[in-house]
Formats: C-alpha cells, structure tokens, sequence
C-alpha cells in the first residue's frame, strides 16, 4: 500500500478557506552510507586523489519500493565527470526442472545517474518496486569517474539487503 496525498481538512477562519495537501512517504529499514563531511570515494589509481564522492542512504520507501537517495560530486571540477549507479536484486524462489526448486538472488534492473563536474553535491536518487516472488531485496550501488579512454575507477560497492 502506498500512502499518497494526506488532505488537510479545510478551516474556515473570517471568511477564508484554508487548505491543501501534503505528501508523506514511508521510509523503513533505513541504512545510511558516507556522510557529507566522510563521503565514500572513487580514487584516481595513478595520483592517489579522490576523483568522485558520495553518500547517502537506502530505504523501503511507501512499503513498494527499494529506493537509493544520494548526493555526489566531482571533487575536481575538471574534464572527467562522476556518476553513480544502483542496481537491484531479489531473493526469488525458482521451480526449476526435474522437480528442483530453489531460492537464489536474481538481478532485477539497474539504475545509472546523470554525469556531473559539479564540486557542489548533486541529488539524485534510484529505486525499484519490490517483487511479490521475493521476500528479500538487495541494493548495490556506487560512484565512478566517467573516463572514455580507460577503465572508470570507483567506489567500493555499499551493499544493502532488507527482508519484507
């Protein structure tokens, strides 16, 4: 069930009509990742220098959705931009043949960020519905500088699994 618009019951008050509506999310099983003043790094492998930061936090949002929210940035303003990718994982019962059935982690979408040289944190933010074939959820996500001539280096994955 999704908790959509929460109407404010209108007031009248010396002839004015006051109201409107306010959305309100869900979140549960929260995991938090890097912060602001310690953000998770991809590092240039030659100089040693941070090349793309981030952090932020995975949820269950609305009892529908896995959802990644973060900030990232490019540290050096420069050339070469950051981005960060997510993707998605379900613990999914399979039938399969000769009469085998077994429970195994099955990729299920992945998820990519618009590409910044920003030095001021960009949001953004990932997320996919959960599968009523599974009864639990994975998210993996990380940040990389985009470099067309070479490998990307990024970030060590953040790794997040949730029961529902």
């Amino acid at each position: 069930m999704r908790v959509r618009d929460v109407l404010v019951p209108g007031v009248l008050t010396a002839g004015i009509v006051l109201c409107g509506s306010a959305a309100m999310a869900v979140e549960t099983d929260t995991q938090k990742y890097g912060s602001e003043a310690s953000p998770l790094k991809a590092v240039d492998g030659s100089s040693g220098y941070a090349v793309a930061l981030f952090y932020g936090r995975f949820f269950v949002q609305d009892h529908a959705d896995l959802a990644n929210r973060y900030y990232f940035r490019d540290p050096t303003g420069e050339g070469n931009k950051a981005f960060v990718t997510t993707d998605w994982y379900f613990y999914e019962f399979e039938a399969g043949m000769n009469g085998t059935s077994h429970w195994e982690w099955n990729w299920r979408g992945g998820d990519r960020s618009e590409e910044t040289n920003s030095r001021a944190s960009v949001y953004g933010g990932d997320y996919n519905e959960l599968k009523s074939s599974a009864d639990r959820g994975r998210g993996v996500t990380h940040t990389c500088e985009n470099r067309r001539w070479a490998a990307d280096p990024c970030s060590k994955n953040v790794i997040w699994t949730v029961s529902y």
